[in-house]
């Protein structure tokens, strides 16, 4: 599942404000499709590999290994800060709603190709709802218990400038709020590439990268009805950094 992350913040020790599910949604979701979804584990193994990939790519680019004190200011600054930003918070539950929808009807006794046609459907619903978030041009922002729409981007000659936008953002540590800046489009834009080329790859039967079995052998995704109720504020703080074996597995 592509979550397009901003691997500089990384590289530069910077705070990441990470978006998280509707808990309580996904786990009433979960008993009615008789799954289990560890999302604590979930998102361990998604910190993980976003570490790696960055770690990866840094190299590339600067020909020297990433400072390990660099990912540990910005994991330990990422979770201490918080924000309400529930039209993202619904789209990203939806994201992963329809992904437990397909893998409920997966059949892993088959070969990996015949559950393609099920994950480019899953594809074209979320490039589908993802194209219309953007032409819908609409984001709601909540500031001082005041809902209002703001664009995601002015469009000048065919062309999208996106917008900044500002939240109000809590810092656990200090117990203030400040403000921060951020821009939405690009979460949709790259959300939108990521899906249409994952389709392209699976229009050209590249099965082995799209392996769902992979949760199952690791014990994300389960048979089984069982709720994982976990508070999403504490599902970074439950992740300890210095025994995280720094190695991809999906």
């Amino acid at each position: 599942m592509p979550i397009p992350m901003r691997i500089d913040k990384i590289s530069n020790g910077d705070p990441t404000l990470f978006i998280f599910p509707d808990v309580i949604k996904l786990n009433k979701l979960c008993e009615k499709l008789d799954l289990f979804l560890d999302l604590q584990l979930f998102f361990t193994l998604g910190i993980k590999n976003l570490i790696n990939f960055t770690k990866k790519k840094y190299k590339e680019i600067t020909l020297r290994p990433l400072d390990d004190n660099k990912i540990r200011n910005w994991f330990n600054n990422s979770k201490i800060i918080h924000a309400d930003i529930s039209y993202l918070t619904n789209d990203f539950t939806f994201l992963i709603s329809e992904f437990l929808k397909l893998y409920s009807k997966i059949d892993f006794d088959k070969d990996l190709e015949e559950y393609h046609p099920n994950l480019i459907h899953y594809c074209n619903k979320i490039i589908n709802f993802l194209k219309e978030k953007i032409e819908d041009n609409i984001l709601k922002i909540e500031n001082v218990n005041v809902i209002k729409p703001e664009k995601l981007y002015e469009e000048r000659e065919n062309k999208y400038f996106p917008n900044v936008m500002t939240i109000k953002v809590y810092n656990s540590n200090t117990k203030k709020m400040k403000e921060m800046n951020f821009i939405p489009y690009l979460i949709y834009d790259d959300l939108f590439d990521s899906f249409s080329y994952n389709k392209e790859l699976l229009l050209e039967n590249n099965y082995s990268l799209f392996n769902l079995q992979l949760w199952k052998e690791n014990n994300i995704i389960n048979n089984g009805s069982k709720t994982n109720v976990v508070d999403s504020k504490k599902l970074l703080k439950n992740i300890d950094l210095e025994k995280l074996d720094l190695g991809l597995i999906l």
